[in-house]
């Protein structure tokens, strides 16, 4: 989706996962709870930085699979740009040391020696991303209620982020290839340290928190229907926002995914109707991320996100 469709138009203008928050402490004062970690360890854990280790590169960074005392965890090495007003590598190492939570890729520690600057986190494979589950290569299929309780736990796990921790954590990255799923199907946002803090005007925090909900709608639909969320170069929310409006005008449901043998019908017309309301063309329109979380778990009728 572009910036006009997250922030929307301008016109008009079961129990929460445990959650762990330093409120009202800086990031500089949090990274004693990270390890420190000097280059030559990092540069023996991925035995030098190989290139068979090496799983991804952007233009700030290069990420690689690293084994610290019997353990695989992801170094991500950052390009080092001196005088650069705003340093990617700090940014990031302070938002994800100042949040810990259970639905977080957490930070486990950095390096910092001059130009070399690198962060450490538990390790998460590729092929265990949402978007994998859902469009990969992988024989088995996400069973309904599977794809129900990921979408209730990503749902609780933003309302933490959103209304529970001051500043405000606005993620952006609610994405099917940064969502990544362990052995009991529980998610955990990777690359959060990219998102930002917002403590200004409540207009504005709104605004951003709303961008989020945006993209959760975006993994809504693609848990309906089975589709990515940007094919040939049209998102998801375009195609499938009319479509399963009519779906839930005549009670049919084609449009759910062919690879679902079963599914509960209650839940799939919440979780629609959840969707819908999450992809709203004006942003202020977009419900709150404890409404929507409520409505999932069958606590409130799906009025409420009117």
């Amino acid at each position: 989706p572009n910036l006009k469709d997250l922030h929307g138009s301008t016109e008009n203008d079961t129990e929460l996962p445990h959650i762990t928050i330093n409120k009202g402490i800086s990031s500089s004062s949090t990274e004693r709870f990270q390890r420190i970690f000097t280059y030559q360890e990092l540069t023996i854990a991925t035995e030098g930085f190989s290139g068979k280790n090496l799983v991804a590169r952007s233009s700030q960074c290069q990420v690689y699979k690293g084994y610290l005392n019997g353990e695989t965890v992801t170094v991500k090495k950052y390009n080092y740009m001196p005088g650069k007003k705003e340093d990617v590598f700090d940014h990031i190492k302070s938002i994800s040391s100042s949040v810990h939570h259970n639905n977080l890729v957490n930070l486990l520690g950095f390096c910092n020696e001059g130009p070399n600057r690198l962060l450490v986190y538990e390790f998460v494979s590729e092929d265990k991303s949402l978007r994998s589950h859902l469009h990969g290569n992988v024989t088995s299929t996400l069973a309904w209620p599977i794809r129900m309780g990921i979408a209730l736990s990503i749902a609780r796990g933003m309302v933490d982020l959103h209304e529970l921790y001051k500043p405000l954590n606005i993620y952006e990255q609610y994405k099917d290839d940064s969502i990544f799923l362990d052995g009991n199907f529980q998610p955990k946002f990777a690359e959060y340290g990219h998102g930002r803090f917002l403590s200004g005007a409540f207009g504005l925090t709104v605004n951003y928190a709303k961008a989020d909900v945006y993209l959760f709608g975006e993994i809504l639909m693609e848990l309906v229907t089975g589709k990515p969320s940007n094919e040939d170069g049209v998102n998801i929310a375009e195609w499938a926002e009319p479509v399963l409006g009519m779906a839930l005008l005549h009670k049919e449901y084609d449009i759910v995914d062919q690879k679902l043998k079963e599914f509960n019908a209650t839940e799939l017309i919440r979780m629609i109707k959840c969707a819908l309301a999450c992809v709203h063309r004006y942003a202020h329109f977009r419900p709150q991320m404890s409404q929507i979380a409520e409505v999932l778990a069958g606590n409130a009728p799906p009025e409420t996100l009117k």
